[in-house]
């Protein structure tokens, strides 16, 4: 199955409001698994006669599962979306700095094992910053 990377545009102030990933029709859909704040947000555009194809933008399709985890994650990380914070955060006692330091070393191609023994943080955690598991407020 291939996957896409869409994100929700406030059609008022250009703003990206929300990136998600999905497959068929979820960047459309206005019910489901959203935060109450983004099903109001979608329901309020919708009352005032503003339809998705107003707010939704597809940024990469036709994606693996694994590519549109990472790119959903450096989008969040880049634009900062107000409704995925309230979804995604993990409480994390992860700086940011050390959560950068971590995206270097795997960079230099250290494994999680090394990067965790390094930093001295779990190896678990370590996967889940950089698999995109937690966001750095």
């Amino acid at each position: 199955m291939k996957y896409y990377i869409y994100k929700h545009i406030d059609p008022f102030t250009g703003e990206c409001v929300y990136v998600g990933q999905g497959s068929g029709g979820r960047a459309w859909v206005c019910s489901g698994a959203r935060s109450e704040e983004h099903s109001k947000w979608m329901s309020d555009l919708l009352s005032l006669g503003i339809t998705p194809d107003k707010w939704v933008e597809i940024v990469d399709s036709n994606t693996s599962k694994k590519e549109v985890q990472k790119i959903e994650h450096n989008l969040i990380h880049k634009l900062e979306p107000k409704f995925n914070k309230n979804q995604r955060v993990i409480q994390t006692k992860v700086s940011k700095d050390e959560y950068l330091e971590m995206v270097k070393l795997r960079q230099l191609g250290k494994t999680y094992k090394q990067i965790s023994e390094e930093l001295g943080w779990s190896l678990m955690c370590v996967h889940h910053h950089l698999n995109g598991k937690t966001i750095h407020e």
